[in-house]
C-alpha cells in the first residue's frame, strides 16, 4: 500500500495534472499553444483549474449509488490532466480503473467546450492498463460545479467535482 501512496504522490507532483477521457478528430486542443494562455484569456477553457470530488455515482441507466469516493482533478492550460480518486473500502477488488480502490492517471487532454466533451491520452497510470488509451467523456459546468460522466453511458457512471477556491 505504502507503494501505491508513493506512485500516486510522485505521479501528482511530477506531472501536476488532472485525467480525463475522449476520442474523437473535431476536438480542439486546450490552447492554442502550449502553456501559452493565461486565465483571463477568453479562448482558454473553464475546466482548466483544480477541482475536490464532492459526490461519485456508480450503477447502470439512472440507477446510480453514490459511494463516498475523495478525489480530485486537475487541469492545466498546457493541455494536461491528472486525476486521483480513493474509494474508502480498500477490499473492493482491483478494475480497470483502480487498484486497492485507488485510481491515479496523468494524460493529455484535448477539451471541446462546445460540445461538452474532452478526450484523455492516458500517459501513466496507477493502473497500467490503461496507459496509452484514449478516454472521452461529457462534461457539464454550472457555475463551480463540475459533472463528468463517460460518453459511453455502459460504463456506468457520475462524478462531480467543486472548483477549489
Amino acid at each position: 500500500m505504502r507503494f501505491y501512496i508513493k506512485v500516486a504522490v510522485i505521479l501528482f507532483m511530477a506531472t501536476r495534472v488532472i485525467p480525463v477521457m475522449a476520442n474523437g478528430n473535431s476536438v480542439q486542443p486546450v490552447c492554442t499553444e502550449k502553456g501559452a494562455l493565461s486565465g483571463k484569456d477568453s479562448n482558454q477553457s473553464a475546466l482548466i483549474g483544480a477541482w475536490k470530488m464532492v459526490k461519485f455515482e456508480t450503477g447502470t441507466g439512472e440507477e446510480l449509488k453514490e459511494i463516498p469516493y475523495t478525489g480530485q482533478l486537475i487541469i492545466t492550460d498546457a493541455g494536461t490532466l491528472s486525476a486521483q480518486a480513493s474509494n474508502p473500502d480498500k477490499t473492493v477488488p482491483d478494475s480497470a480503473y483502480t487498484v486497492n480502490g485507488y485510481e491515479a492517471l496523468y494524460g493529455d487532454i484535448k477539451i471541446d467546450d462546445v460540445a461538452g466533451r474532452f478526450i484523455l491520452t492516458v500517459n501513466s497510470a496507477l493502473a497500467s492498463g490503461l496507459i496509452g488509451q484514449k478516454m472521452e467523456r461529457a462534461f457539464h459546468l454550472t457555475g463551480n460545479k463540475l459533472e463528468l460522466s463517460p460518453v459511453d453511458k455502459g460504463e456506468g457512471w457520475r462524478v462531480t467535482y467543486e472548483r477549489y477556491r
